[in-house]
């Protein structure tokens, strides 16, 4: 598709409202739907405690490169840790996100293909998770940048491959899979019709670039004791973990993109043996490589935010071939402009839809209120019976809780505590979490389990109670059965154990809550 071909005009202002609107609707997914989400908790764990000198992967460890627990680390030192920084940070990103590829969708094709798909990119990604903070994102948008500037070049410069290889090389420090987007494009550069030469230099500069970046990672884990855990954390253990492939489940996440409908409509014309003049780019081969080699991941385990590395590439094939569709059916059709914007936007309006949805739930749960209570009231009573240096035991059915060590500030009890354990090795982690019960090593012990059923796994959960009834005693909290998420919570404290006079617990999460309207209710 060259930038004039299109049979047909709309006002511009048009699709730039419908994409505002979005904006607007999708707010309450950032501010309204509460803290403490797996997986941006265990991100903004391990960010607030390097402030204190604690090392990612040694004192507490995640599964990712270290790219966003240094990024979320700058980003607490200079705004602070209220729980809108993180969400106001993420916000804009995908933003960003969006008004790139309009960017570089008009250089490349016309105004109403870029504003499409800055529609569709926006809303597929606030639902495939985009509202908080996922490793993919940054990597994504990395990606997405080092393969336009790249593709943009009529004529490719040694310094440009150095520069692409550099920027993948960032993109992978968010996440291992980043090197995806390097091994497309070399693919990509390899069926490229330039000579050979040229080929294995421009290679050889991208892989330098890349390796540039891994070198200078690989020196300062070195020099700050961290590359053994890292070695275990990020490269060793996503590899043996065991998947959980479920296929079906993979396609129906493509629910949230605007293929379905588009599938849909072309089924008529492959049933007539009707030929589409589509036009099929280069740069659009490069794309499908990407959805290709970034669908390896979601084979093996189908997390919605797996899509998010994808998505640029996925919406941007989507919509050229909706705008085919469209010139198929419009050449035979005299419309007027507002019935074609109706048309070009039919494949996004199951993606608003579920927006508004999504909004209004977040809304009518009002879940940030709830975090806002508990929050106060867990610091409370743990400031009753602990000082600030007394490790505290957080868990739940999936092992341990960063929801509850975030919510309440303190240091997780154990370095691993956002690492769901493995089969083979969960009967020894939960034993672990009993070991420290029965010694009684900590002074408070803090349960998160499902109201409606006992969701404990390898260790029944009357295990766990008949060992703290032993040396702990249950104290009452008026969140134990009354919250939005359907889940309760238990605290129990040593029986020696005596309350000393009450710290007042302030929260860096909620500021001054009660000055905001959102939390009317702190006070009652």
């Amino acid at each position: 598709m060259n930038r004039d071909d299109l049979r047909y005009k709309i006002p511009k202002p048009w699709l730039i409202i419908t994409f505002l609107s979005i904006i607007i609707l999708s707010l309450p997914f950032f501010f309204a739907r509460g803290v403490g989400i797996v997986d941006d908790t265990n991100f903004l764990i391990i960010a607030k405690w390097m402030k204190y000198g604690f090392k990612p992967y040694n004192d507490l460890a995640e599964l990712k490169p270290p790219g966003i627990y240094y990024v979320l680390y700058l980003i607490n030192i200079f705004f602070g840790e209220a729980w809108w920084v993180s969400r106001v940070f993420i916000f804009l990103i995908d933003i960003l996100f969006a008004v790139l590829i309009i960017f570089f969708l008009k250089r490349i094709y016309n105004s109403t293909f870029a504003w499409l798909g800055g529609i569709n990119l926006y809303t597929s990604l606030i639902l495939f998770g985009g509202y908080r903070i996922h490793t993919e994102i940054l990597c994504a948008l990395l990606g997405m940048l080092g393969l336009f500037l790249i593709s943009n070049k009529k004529d490719l410069h040694f310094k440009d491959s150095l520069l692409f290889g550099i920027i993948i090389g960032i993109s992978s420090i968010f996440k291992q899979p980043g090197i995806f987007y390097l091994i497309a494009y070399i693919l990509f550069l390899i069926f490229k019709k330039i000579p050979k030469k040229e080929k294995l230099l421009n290679g050889s500069f991208i892989i330098l670039g890349f390796s540039i970046i891994w070198i200078i990672i690989i020196f300062l884990l070195y020099k700050y004791s961290l590359l053994k855990n890292f070695i275990r954390y990020v490269i060793v253990m996503p590899f043996i973990f065991p998947g959980d492939p479920k296929y079906l489940h993979g396609l129906k996440l493509l629910l949230r993109t605007p293929v379905i409908l588009i599938l849909i409509t072309l089924i008529p014309l492959m049933i007539k043996r009707e030929k589409i003049n589509y036009n099929f780019l280069g740069f659009e081969f490069l794309l499908f490589l990407v959805i290709i080699f970034f669908y390896i991941p979601i084979l093996k385990r189908p997390t919605p935010h797996y899509y998010i590395c994808l998505l640029f590439a996925l919406v941007i094939l989507s919509v050229k071939v909706w705008l085919k569709l469209l010139d198929y059916y419009i050449s035979r059709i005299n419309l007027k402009p507002f019935f074609i914007y109706l048309l070009l936007i039919l494949p996004s309006l199951h993606l608003i839809a579920g927006i508004v949805y999504g909004s209004i739930f977040f809304i009518k749960e009002k879940r940030l209120q709830y975090d806002c209570l508990i929050a106060h009231r867990l610091g409370e009573i743990i400031n009753t019976y602990t000082s600030e240096k007394d490790p505290i035991l957080c868990f739940s059915p999936s092992y341990v809780s960063s929801r509850l060590y975030y919510l309440i500030e303190r240091r997780p009890l154990l370095p691993y505590f956002s690492i769901t354990p493995m089969e083979r090795e969960s009967k020894y982690k939960f034993e672990e979490l009993l070991n420290i019960i029965k010694e009684a090593s900590v002074p408070v012990v803090i349960i998160e389990d499902e109201i409606d059923k006992d969701d404990f796994t390898v260790v029944p959960k009357i295990k766990f109670l008949q060992a703290l009834s032993d040396k702990y005693r249950k104290i009452n909290f008026c969140f134990d059965k009354d919250y939005s998420r359907k889940k309760k919570i238990e605290i129990y404290i040593l029986k020696t154990l005596n309350p000393k006079i009450n710290t007042p617990f302030k929260s860096n999460i909620f500021p001054d809550p009660c000055l905001n309207r959102i939390y009317y209710k702190c006070n009652n």
